[in-house]
């Protein structure tokens, strides 16, 4: 393994290290581990696609700790992050070039072939031993005793919570030997891989054969991650080919939906004022946000200097001076 910059965070020994360097006092973190099973709160929200999610969300004391964790944590992965990796990096000190869903599409710019495979239950497949595990070793090489204290600080019900703010990080460190892996085949087989969360991506300007998916699924369940072959899906170069939910035939770029719905809720709120194109789900100020986001997203993708996004965020900023 390739070394990495020091960080003193890696220097630790002992819960009391940690407590030290988190700057939390010796009783209150005592407090969060002996009380860290039941300072959560559960409830579902829906899927965009029907069903429900289960949000595990930490409280109190708890939740301060993992946000300090995750900032520390954060830094660490940015230093050892492999190429492949896009998603729930936080780049806090702008030190490292930003990763997000438009750098993990652009990968596959121009593919004839894109193989999309998705991670089943990705946050709970990482178990507490997993954790553990991920402490023990690169590039923290923690002791049995210090990794058991983080992961039972970073696990709820002996896994990673889903609406824990470390649990992104912890994920991505737990798919540190996966990604490896993955590399390594796709180097290997003239393939270009890379990783959004869950989202597995591969394309190629050959082909992707059908051994080539055998032996991804195999590296896969070496690393005891599930599968989730509802959305596993190879697209050819003259169909619509989509790497997390961007098109990436020519360049990357939104779905026409998504610039109709802009263009539908700012038709809506010129002609009809902002209180009745927000009446029906939300309210005035969340509907200028819903606009704002939509197309703050756009410029993402599609950069400030683009044509459409110029036009739609012109119409826009009409409305909001203009008070309608």
């Amino acid at each position: 393994m390739e070394s990495i910059t020091v960080n003193p965070f890696l220097e630790l020994r002992d819960i009391n290290d940690l407590t030290e360097y988190l700057k939390i006092p010796p009783k209150a973190m005592y407090d969060v581990l002996s009380d860290s099973q039941s300072s959560y709160r559960t409830f579902e929200i829906p899927k965009k696609k029907g069903g429900t999610r289960l949000i595990e969300a930490p409280v109190g004391s708890l939740k301060k700790v993992q946000r300090l964790l995750n900032y520390h944590l954060q830094l660490v992965y940015q230093h050892c992050r492999p190429e492949c990796a896009h998603g729930f990096i936080s780049n806090f000190k702008k030190a490292h070039a930003t990763r997000n869903i438009v750098t993990n599409a652009k990968a596959h710019v121009g593919a004839n072939h894109v193989l999309n495979i998705d991670l089943g239950n990705f946050f709970h497949s990482v178990d507490i031993w997993k954790v553990k595990e991920v402490f023990m070793s690169y590039p923290f090489y923690y002791g049995n005793d210090l990794a058991s204290y983080i992961a039972i600080l970073t696990t709820y019900n002996d896994r990673l919570p889903m609406g824990a703010p470390t649990s992104p990080v912890v994920a991505n460190f737990a798919s540190f030997m996966l990604d490896r892996k993955l590399m390594r085949f796709a180097e290997n087989n003239n393939i270009v891989y890379t990783r959004y969360a869950d989202d597995l991506t591969f394309s190629t300007k050959q082909e992707i054969k059908a051994t080539h998916l055998q032996d991804i699924m195999e590296i896969i369940r070496s690393e005891k991650f599930l599968l989730n072959d509802k959305k596993t899906r190879l697209s050819r170069k003259s169909s619509c080919q989509t790497v997390t939910g961007l098109k990436v035939n020519e360049k990357v770029n939104v779905d026409r939906r998504f610039v109709r719905s802009i263009r539908g809720m700012l038709h809506t709120w010129q002609k009809y004022g902002r209180a009745r194109a927000a009446m029906r789900n939300t309210s005035e100020q969340q509907f200028v946000n819903i606009v704002k986001g939509k197309l703050d997203f756009l410029a993402m993708v599609r950069g400030t200097k683009d044509e459409l996004y110029e036009k739609l965020r012109m119409r826009y900023d009409y409305l909001i001076q203009y008070g309608y």
